[in-house]
């Protein structure tokens, strides 16, 4: 089985030395034993612990990182925040300076990172000129999308190659660019719609937003392999300059825009909003019920902040499931049919599931492995 987080690499792996907290949920709820232990609990327990651990830890620093926003002063003006390329969210082999000039010298790997301020409404924009004949993608993401911007559904891009890209499928969109063009980014936020532009030319609507990402914030991405771009967000005069009615991202009104770290801190403090940060996919009912009964009876036993679970499964009373969701819950325990049918109709929001749980599905002797980001991958058993 594995197991992913919507935590950073480096703090997933702090959090998977800290093992004190797996062996007191232990203590806690494992009766003396009147018979011989079963080993498929034990593999439960394996899986379980883990993903409670960090789960619940990241709950931790969220609180906390609310409760220094609680104390911080609101910012009434948008020109006193800044626009640029975040450092704390790139991959780390993505270079920046000064926060508008970025690098990927990867000759085999895309690079990416967003930007600290992204919007949910009204118009903006902004341009990127492309340095060298590198390989370059860039447009919109939110918090949960890859770096790799275009390839799942939580981004859309627009590349070099002249093409368009949302949940890994790419077609022909514009122009092809080349050194020295400017590329812009479009994001009609009342409208739900994007396009991208050329050297001042428009090109038409590239994306309609799809209902669930309708008034999400989105944040400028870019995405490089073995390239170099300087950005502008509308902190210097703009070389081709937005269409009428849009208004680069740096000075658009704090009434449409929302900061990094204020989103990641303000989701944290509100209670009324917990969605699912893991989610765990099993082959049957019968194991996923297992898997759930499994978390719910670790999980009672966490406090400040508690842990919650959803069953999701085929042959359940699926009105129940989405009254479990909507009261919240961190983990998602179901099988793909149930899942998959709750994120495409928008019931299971994955704002803050960056990454999905998954546990092998065997399904008529192929091995069957749900990406709900992308297109379901099949291999031989």
């Amino acid at each position: 089985m594995a197991f992913k987080s919507s935590t950073k690499p480096q703090e997933m792996q702090q959090q998977q030395h800290a093992q004190p907290l797996q062996q007191d949920l232990l203590a806690s709820s494992q009766p003396k034993p009147s018979h011989p232990p079963d080993s498929s609990n034990h593999v439960l327990q394996a899986f379980a612990l883990p993903v409670l651990q960090i789960v619940h830890e990241t709950l931790q620093s969220w609180a906390r990182g609310a409760a220094i926003a609680a104390n911080t002063p609101m910012v009434s003006c948008s020109s006193s925040r800044r626009c640029e390329l975040n450092a704390e969210d790139r991959d780390s082999f993505f270079s920046i300076k000064d926060g508008v000039l970025c690098q990927c010298r990867q000759e085999k790997s895309w690079g990416g990172a967003r930007a600290t301020l992204g919007a949910f409404a009204g118009k903006v924009y902004y341009e990127a000129e492309v340095q060298d004949e590198g390989l370059c993608r860039l447009g919109w993401s939110t918090l949960a999308a890859s770096y790799d911007i275009g390839t799942d559904r939580h981004s859309f891009g627009y590349g070099g190659t002249g093409k368009k890209s949302h949940a890994r499928r790419f077609n022909t969109y514009g122009e092809e660019c080349k050194q020295g063009d400017v590329i812009g980014c479009l994001l009609d936020g009342d409208q739900g719609t994007l396009a991208f532009s050329k050297n001042g030319r428009v090109f038409p609507v590239a994306f309609e937003l799809p209902q669930y990402l309708r008034g999400q914030v989105l944040y400028p991405a870019i995405c490089l392999k073995n390239a170099q771009m300087r950005i502008n967000f509308g902190q210097e005069p703009f070389r081709c300059g937005p269409p009428p009615g849009y208004v680069g991202i740096a000075n658009a009104s704090a009434d449409v825009t929302r900061d990094a770290a204020t989103a990641v801190a303000a989701a944290a403090s509100n209670s009324t909003d917990r969605q699912p940060l893991c989610i765990v996919l099993e082959p049957s009912r019968d194991l996923a019920e297992q898997t759930h009964k499994c978390f719910e009876a670790y999980s009672k036993y966490l406090a400040a902040p508690s842990v919650s679970t959803v069953l999701l499964g085929g042959g359940l009373d699926a009105g129940a499931q989405l009254k479990a969701l909507k009261r919240g819950a961190e983990i998602v325990v179901g099988t793909p049919g149930r899942v998959i049918d709750f994120v495409e109709s928008g019931k299971l929001p994955l704002n803050k599931a960056g990454d999905v749980a998954c546990r092998i599905v065997w399904d008529g002797g192929k091995m069957f492995i749900v990406d709900l980001d992308a297109t379901p991958t099949y291999g031989s058993c």
